[in-house]
């Protein structure tokens, strides 16, 4: 599986978002973990998951994320491990 993960400050806390995304088992699938590291600490809620049939229908949406996280003003950063 390959990650991408972005942030953005707002206020005093820092969201993140981190994409996973490649085959698992007979799919394509997509997985967005959104976050938020504040002063109480660090929390993550439940991915959202999209299973595709095709890869070329996967690369598609994670690029369109990609992009749109960018016009949005999220920075695209390194692995936080």
């Amino acid at each position: 599986m390959n990650s991408l993960f972005f942030s953005i400050q707002h206020r005093r806390s820092l969201h993140t978002l981190r994409i996973h995304y490649g085959i698992e088992g007979m799919k394509y699938i997509v997985q967005i973990y959104e976050g938020e590291v504040n002063g109480h600490g660090e929390r993550e809620g439940l991915p959202t998951e999209y299973q595709y049939e095709f890869e070329q229908e996967m690369l598609k949406h994670v690029h369109d994320l990609k992009n749109e996280m960018r016009e949005n003003g999220w920075f695209q950063r390194d692995s936080p491990e």
